[in-house]
């Protein structure tokens, strides 16, 4: 029985009205096929962006950076990211992450909400934490994904500060054996052997790819332009649509 991971990072972008949206998003693949093919898939992406280094697979693709860089907001990122101020290079990361995320063993996932309209209809400081609503919400898609593809996995979650760390464990765990809104907690426990911290200095495939999914989701919910559209299209087409056709419930949810 194949095993997968589900790869999360999470991002908070605001529109010009002002109104905050946060996500969590990222990648299903499945485990041998993540640490064989699709490492050296990226790898290969790597070499075509960094084609003068010769340690580019040692380069950590991080969107942040490359925007920064782009922006020329230089402080604090990596030397090698610098080169992504010039448009080429910028359009370049891109361009191969697009390539990347049109891989057809890549599942795109994510939930996001507006931070706002949650804190005006439910009571700021009294309604569940955003990680905690997101959260339960990518659990219970994800044990559906590995339900329909009769597997188990786990999931992988871009590493924090400690105390950050530890609450979205508390919460993981609130979840894992409380259950979620459709789920009791024994299909959760059935389905995910667990939650892991990974920094993303250790050069996960995962995490990288991962990256680039929060931010285009929320920037989509907010009504905002993609920060590349080939990327932002392929991050829909990969979206997991519980194999009902049905992305915007199971790939993309959206809580307004």
């Amino acid at each position: 029985m194949a095993e997968y991971t589900l790869y999360l990072d999470e991002s908070e972008t605001e529109h010009s009205s002002g109104k905050k949206y946060f996500c969590i998003g990222g990648i299903i693949v499945e485990n041998s096929y993540h640490n064989n093919d699709l490492t050296n898939k990226l790898n290969n992406c790597k070499k075509h962006i960094w084609s003068k280094d010769t340690d580019y697979d040692k380069h950590i693709i991080h969107e942040l950076e490359i925007n920064e860089a782009h922006e020329r907001h230089f402080s604090g990122i990596e030397k090698y990211n610098k080169m992504f101020c010039i448009q080429k290079n910028y359009n370049r990361a891109y361009q191969e992450m697009a390539y990347i995320i049109s891989d057809t063993n890549i599942t795109t996932i994510g939930v996001s909400l507006c931070v706002d309209t949650i804190d005006l209809y439910y009571g700021k400081n009294l309604a569940n934490n955003k990680f905690t609503i997101c959260m339960q919400l990518l659990i219970e898609n994800f044990c559906h994904f590995l339900m329909k593809n009769n597997s188990t996995g786990s999931i992988c979650y871009e590493e924090l500060q400690t105390k950050q760390n530890g609450s979205i464990l508390k919460k993981y765990n609130q979840i894992y054996y409380s259950g979620t809104m459709f789920y009791p907690h024994s299909i959760v426990q059935k389905c995910i052997t667990g939650l892991e911290f990974k920094n993303k200095r250790e050069n996960i495939t995962g995490l990288q790819i991962a990256d680039f999914i929060p931010n285009d989701l929320a920037r989509k919910h907010a009504g905002m332009t993609a920060k590349f559209n080939k990327t932002h299209k392929n991050i829909q087409l990969r979206l997991y649509d519980g194999g009902i056709n049905r992305k915007d419930r199971f790939g993309s949810k959206k809580i307004s």
